[in-house]
């Protein structure tokens, strides 16, 4: 891959590199792409959209099959109903990590080294593959969501910012995908799929694009490429990650709805920072401290917040990393909050 990456000819001006995204936009159409035509788009993209790659040097970076994002353009994004904006979700993607790791070129493989942030083998976030991303992540977010139930955005936001930066494409030595999932809790979920329920409901429409991601669920995430694809992989590890929280709030955390609601804490916020919790290392071990916590009476959200925050280095650390990212964006963002689209 190496060789022919170097030997590809590269557009010489903007002008040149917009002329032959459209053309190879028309064969994408088609589902035609050779595996040169995409190592000369993402070329071409790096050349006309250099304000959005996060490295000086992307020829080298891994080769997208770029087909897998023909739905997706700036106009459908601009239709989109949007919980997370595109600018937050960009910032995450340009957060440089520290660990080098490697991507997939399909579902079955083979794993392809990739370099750290930086070096001349990590990968280029296009203007395509970030519309990709903000349109997957919040058409998920659409789906797995109980109005009655509300899931917080923001919250998974910077959940999923903690775990991979968005890079979900990456896969490192631990969990797999966005979400950083592991075997353990994928087979349980797969023992308590209730949470999939609504995938293959056919009048949850926001729910369509994930139903053949979801059609054969994997008992573990020892086939890491399975986790790690842009197509079913992202909508596999989202799908998943998303459910392993709902689980944790509506089952794990169920025997401490009633000291909740006595608390006055029967805001969604609350128990969905509280299932943050449990998601973070010490698993189980945090009802302990949302139990401490509640029983101490906090007066408001925020103070819950601080409280428990203060308790469980888990959230702590989500909530340095999304002060990274909210210092990335432009202009800079106050809260997780303000990423909140339109």
């Amino acid at each position: 891959m190496h060789d022919r990456l170097m030997n590809t000819k590269l557009p010489t001006s903007p002008s040149a590199a917009m002329s032959l995204i459209q053309h190879y936009k028309k064969n994408i159409l088609q589902n035609t792409l050779k595996s040169a035509d995409r190592v000369s788009l993402l070329s071409a993209q790096s050349a006309s959209d250099g304000a959005i790659c996060r490295f000086t040097s992307t020829v080298n970076g891994p080769l997208f099959n770029l087909h897998h994002l023909r739905a997706v353009n700036g106009r459908a994004l601009q239709a989109h109903q949007l919980a997370i904006e595109p600018t937050c979700i960009l910032a995450s993607m340009k957060r440089n990590g520290s660990e080098p790791g490697y991507y997939c070129a399909s579902p079955r493989g083979p794993k392809e080294v990739l370099g750290p942030p930086g070096g001349n083998r990590a990968a280029c976030i296009s203007r395509e593959l970030l519309n990709y991303t903000t349109w997957v992540f919040n058409q998920s977010l659409a789906c797995m969501n109980n109005p009655s139930r509300p899931l917080d955005p923001s919250l998974l936001f910077q959940k999923f910012n903690n775990e991979s930066g968005f890079n979900y494409f990456v896969g490192f030595s631990g969990g797999m995908g966005i979400g950083g999932m592991t075997s353990i809790a994928v087979k349980e979920l797969n023992l308590n799929s209730k949470v999939f329920t609504q995938i293959f409901n056919p009048f949850k429409r926001e729910c369509l694009p994930f139903a053949k991601a979801m059609k054969n669920k994997p008992n573990n995430v020892l086939n890491r490429c399975e986790w790690l694809d842009m197509e079913d992989g992202f909508a596999r590890s989202l799908i998943y990650s998303i459910g392993l929280f709902l689980h944790i709030r509506d089952t794990q955390l169920a025997s401490l709805k009633d000291d909740f609601e006595r608390a006055n804490l029967e805001d969604y916020r609350a128990l969905n920072l509280a299932a943050l919790a449990i998601y973070g290392p010490e698993g189980l071990g945090a009802k302990r401290h949302i139990s401490a916590v509640i029983k101490s009476k906090p007066k408001s959200f925020n103070e819950f917040k601080q409280k428990l925050s203060s308790r469980v280095p888990y959230l702590n650390n989500i909530q340095s990393k999304s002060r990274e990212v909210l210092m990335m964006t432009s202009p800079p963002k106050r809260s997780p909050e303000d990423c909140s689209g339109t």
